[in-house]
């Protein structure tokens, strides 16, 4: 191809269903929206650092696209982009993206995993619908908001953790989820939904701050969740932090639980589940002393009290 090509117009090479590959030389400074549609036999592509921008439906049903390398000049990729590119195994998608266009991987049913960049600030309606392979993704504290139906039928994505910074969730967000077990929601305010994030509530257990349980047990979308423990307590084995007819007294760094039976053992947690030591009561009381500050648990048997050292 000539040097003097300086861009490929929309639906260029649209149905070339025998182009197996193609070099783009480094004069192209822009691809036309739905240029390699249904290209089924495409199987790798280089963009060349010229291009900024990948066009709406730029890759449509490229079933044998197996890889492709974005350079560090892309900053977008389009609406539906690289949909149904079922043949797609990773994308590295460097720090120069800040947006990604709706259902940009739907029906990537091959890709694993992902990288999301600090560049980005949301995953847009339907992002990684249909990314039935995917595994696991780190959504970074750049993001705040996913949309509807983001991470819909991810059938294989057993857990996922939703940063503090994220101020909104789609509806159905996590719909079609069928082996999901595990959201860690770590803003302190829940996120809003306004009907339901999808998630099977009855098998996917949500994990939130300690302080926020009871905001999430009541806030739309995601009250509806069985179980809504605090983030940490699959170490602990504590699932809800409650008052208790104890005495508790914090003075001079030490913590003293009183109202106990004797021998009775208390475990003294931070409140992400870090365990800070152990007492055993004598003469009705426990002490510990700490230089913790915050939330502290103290765990005695199955019940739990919560605890603020200054």
């Amino acid at each position: 191809m000539p040097s003097s090509v300086t861009s490929f117009g929309d639906l260029c090479f649209r149905d070339c269903s025998s182009l197996v590959n193609i070099t783009m030389p480094s004069s192209i400074a822009s691809i036309g929206e739905s240029c390699f549609r249904g290209c089924s036999s495409l199987t790798s592509i280089s963009i060349p650092s010229s291009v900024t921008s990948l066009p709406d439906f730029c890759f449509y049903k490229c079933t044998s696209l197996v890889s492709i390398e974005l350079p560090s000049s892309v900053t977008s990729l389009g609406k539906y982009c690289f949909e149904a590119c079922s043949s797609l195994a990773s994308i590295d998608l460097p720090s120069s993206v800040t947006s990604l266009g709706y259902g940009c991987f739907y029906g990537c049913s091959s890709i694993k995993n992902i990288n999301v960049p600090s560049s980005l600030t949301s995953l847009p309606f339907n992002c990684f619908n249909g990314c039935t392979s995917l595994l696991s993704i780190e959504i970074p504290s750049s993001v705040t908001s996913l949309g509807s139906w983001c991470f819909r039928d991810c059938l294989n994505l057993p857990n996922i953790s939703i940063p503090s910074s994220v101020a909104s969730v789609g509806d159905d967000c996590f719909s079609g989820c069928d082996v999901l077990g595990k959201i860690e929601c770590y803003a302190v305010n829940p996120p809003e939904v306004s009907t339901s994030v999808g998630a099977n509530t009855s098998t996917c257990s949500l994990y939130v701050p300690l302080q926020s349980l009871d905001l999430y047990k009541e806030a739309d979308g995601w009250k509806d969740f069985f179980n809504i423990y605090a983030l940490g307590n699959s170490e602990t084995g504590i699932s809800t932090v409650e008052s208790q007819d104890r005495n508790v007294v914090v003075a001079d760094g030490v913590i003293t639980v009183s109202g106990l039976a004797d021998n009775e053992r208390v475990s003294f947690y931070t409140a992400d589940g870090k365990l800070l030591g152990t007492a055993t009561a004598n003469g009705g009381t426990a002490s510990l002393s700490t230089s913790a500050k915050g939330v502290v648990i103290a765990k005695i048997g199955n019940q739990s009290i919560k605890i603020v050292a200054e």
